[in-house]
């Protein structure tokens, strides 16, 4: 797994291992530890934000935890503002969990934002309470340079570095979206980002073809004079590409 996911700038290609599992890796360390079969290791607790998703993960990482390791995972869920407020580096180390789930979106489809905002030390909130290592100095590196390549490379080595090395995080999932378009509909298809609607070209004649229709309501985006959502004045009528005869009011909703 990489922590970065496909389609961002700079990001490992999708079929190059990332960060392994190694369950026997795992086991041989705790048995090293002083703790075989997970015998005698305190109970992790886990923090997560109330939902149903992460309540689905966290009992997931319990079973897999208790299975693999014979490690007892304990479960806290917080309201989100409870939950952020406990990540803060200045909460005092009784309190602070010592594993936590945490989703991460981009700022901006680049690589660096996954890593740099969520970890830096000098430019993240740093809940792990991390020190400067060489991990800072990759992702400065990469930052000063433009070469995708090159940019990659030293991305790829700042994971590895972060997820083996120190064992600050665990890759989990990416999450994926399914997207169903009508193919009167020409639009973009971003793996993330905002909406370019502007962009988009409706097929009017395929559009009322497939709806089995020869006529189309359209009711523009306008705010009016008067009350909101109330049309000003006689609808008119006007003329749609196919030819079709629509009706139009000044109303500030959108339907078609």
């Amino acid at each position: 797994h990489h922590l970065s996911p496909p389609g961002a700038l700079a990001a490992p290609p999708a079929d190059q291992p990332g960060v392994q599992s190694d369950a026997a890796g795992a086991r041989a360390l705790l048995t090293r530890a002083g703790y075989p079969g997970g015998a005698g290791y305190p109970p992790i607790q886990l923090a997560v934000a109330q939902g149903e998703r992460d309540r689905q993960l966290a009992a997931a990482i319990q079973q897999m935890w208790s299975t693999t390791l014979g490690i007892a995972v304990h479960v806290e869920e917080y309201p989100e503002p409870a939950f952020r407020d406990i990540l803060k580096n200045t909460t005092p180390l009784p309190r602070a969990p010592h594993v936590w789930l945490l989703h991460r979106c981009a700022d901006f489809p680049d690589t660096h934002d996954f890593l740099e905002s969520t970890f830096h030390v000098g430019t993240s909130p740093n809940s792990a309470r991390r020190v400067a290592t060489t991990f800072e100095e990759l992702l400065d590196r990469a930052a000063a340079t433009s070469d995708l390549g090159t940019r990659r490379g030293l991305y790829v080595e700042a994971e590895q570095t972060l997820a083996v090395t120190e064992a600050a995080y665990a890759p989990l999932v990416h999450q994926v979206s399914y997207l169903v378009v009508k193919p009167w509909l020409t639009r973009d298809t971003l793996p993330f980002g905002g909406l370019h609607i502007r962009d988009w070209t409706i097929n009017m004649r395929a559009k009322l073809e497939d709806r089995g229709s020869s006529r189309i309501e359209i009711v523009r985006v306008t705010t009016c004079a008067g009350s909101p959502g109330r049309a000003n004045g006689d609808p008119v009528r006007v003329e749609s590409p196919g030819g079709v005869a629509c009706r139009d009011s000044c109303t500030n909703l959108l339907t078609c």
